[in-house]
């Protein structure tokens, strides 16, 4: 076979693997699974179709400051007339042409309706809005959890790792206690105390394994990849340094990013619009109207004409409902109170949302504070260890001794990096409350 039909055929080989097969190679950060999200997710994709939905809605009421035009045309059949006195007596035939015809066309421009179409259509872009904001709302809420999914992967890796070298330490105890046995010097027993030890450690990294293949689905099904998708996730190794704890710095950003205010600004405005459609309606509508019309035959006059009438006319009208009067109150007293009620919403969401904000911000500062605290029963555990180690190596420390100091270095690590992750968890949870997530 040529070079080059092998080539070829490789080409094509690799071209026909699944995506699935190539999402398996590929290493993902953070942001590569929130750009899977934003393109893949169906709530959103539903959301968004909401949005193109609104857009159009808002289209249809910007048509209504367009003139209204209407054309008709008829034919008809005219049977002849009959005229009587007005007792009803003499009465005789008149003949009519059989063949009618007419022609009309009519248009009308809305000038002035007390600014209800306006109100209609600021609705209208409000609810587009709206819909667009939900969407964020939602995609803030699908990125916090893919965080929640990424953070507790890193978790489970680095208690993967630490528990594998807890491992290759204990294996190199029980090395060292078996050499010791051997010589007399250490009974056979503790061999078997360290064996049960590697044991639980071997039980529990298969544990964390399957906790990550679990929790990886998870994150595959919410990034919308084909399940079974075996996420390679790039390593956070430092806590993030962009955060700034300050009180009025986080206020000020949610009160300019979270997405539920911005909500209660649109639907404060939205219920001053309609307050002003229902006051709009005690206001008279004025319009401009023209016409043409051509008629046949003309009926107006006896005999009957066999001809075309035609004619036309220009103008402006005034309408007013005068029921308007008596029956709009209740609806504006109505939409009065909801435009009372949305600003009190407004005054809700604003407190908590700086609540929320707040609470947040404690427990970052809070996961801090622990990891640091970790730190430093991380340090006292391996001096632990180290002199316990050191004693049993020398006889001088039991068996037991040794395991509590190996079990109490494994839980700090284990703490500790767990402690990192949720120090980065609540950091994101403070930028999602705030609406820049």
């Amino acid at each position: 076979m040529k070079l080059r039909t092998k080539v070829l055929l490789c080409f094509c080989v690799l071209s026909s693997l699944p995506s699935y097969l190539q999402a398996q190679n590929k290493m993902y950060n953070l942001n590569d699974l929130f750009a899977l999200a934003d393109a893949n997710n169906r709530d959103l994709k539903v959301l968004e179709n909401y949005a193109k939905i609104e857009e159009q809605a808002v289209r249809d009421e910007k048509n209504n400051r367009l003139p209204d035009v209407n054309a008709t045309v008829m034919a008809s059949y005219i049977g002849d007339g009959y005229i009587t006195g007005r007792n009803f007596k003499n009465g005789f035939s008149v003949p009519i042409p059989e063949f009618g015809n007419n022609f009309i066309v009519e248009a009308k421009q809305l000038i002035f309706a007390g600014g209800a179409v306006n109100a209609a259509i600021a609705k209208a872009k409000n609810k587009q809005s709206l819909t667009v904001l939900e969407k964020e709302k939602v995609q803030q809420g699908i990125r916090l959890g893919i965080v929640g999914y990424y953070l507790e992967i890193q978790k489970l890796n680095n208690q993967k790792q630490i528990i594998e070298n807890n491992i290759k330490q204990t294996q190199k105890v029980i090395e060292q206690v078996t050499a010791k046995t051997e010589q007399g010097i250490s009974l056979k027993n503790n061999i078997t105390r360290f064996e049960l030890q590697l044991q639980a450690l071997q039980l529990n990294l298969i544990r964390v394994n399957n906790a990550t293949a679990i929790i990886n689905n998870e994150l595959v099904k919410m990034v919308q990849l084909p399940l079974g998708t075996q996420l390679h996730l790039e390593p956070i190794n430092q806590i993030t340094k962009e955060s700034n704890d300050d009180r009025e710095y986080w206020q000020n950003v949610a009160s300019k990013n979270a997405k539920e205010l911005k909500q209660s600004v649109l639907e404060v405005e939205n219920a001053a619009h309609t307050e002003k459609q229902a006051k709009s309606s005690k206001l008279p509508q004025l319009f401009a109207f023209a016409g043409n019309y051509f008629n046949g035959p003309v009926m107006i006059e006896i005999p009957v004409l066999n001809n075309n009438f035609n004619y036309w006319n220009v103008g402006v009208g005034l309408s007013y409902d005068i029921s308007s009067l008596y029956k709009s109150n209740a609806k504006i007293k109505q939409t009065r109170f909801l435009k009372e009620n949305a600003l009190e919403q407004q005054e809700n969401k604003k407190e908590q949302v700086a609540l929320e904000i707040e609470s947040a911000r404690i427990k970052y500062n809070e996961s801090i504070a622990l990891y640091n605290t970790q730190l430093k029963s991380i340090e006292l555990a391996n001096q632990n260890y180290n002199v316990i180690k050191n004693r049993y190596l020398n006889q001088l420390a039991l068996i037991t001794e040794m395991i509590d100091a190996e079990n109490t270095k494994l839980d700090a690590e284990l703490q500790a990096a767990n402690a990192e992750m949720n120090i980065l968890f609540h950091y994101y949870q403070l930028k999602k409350i705030a609406g820049i997530l």
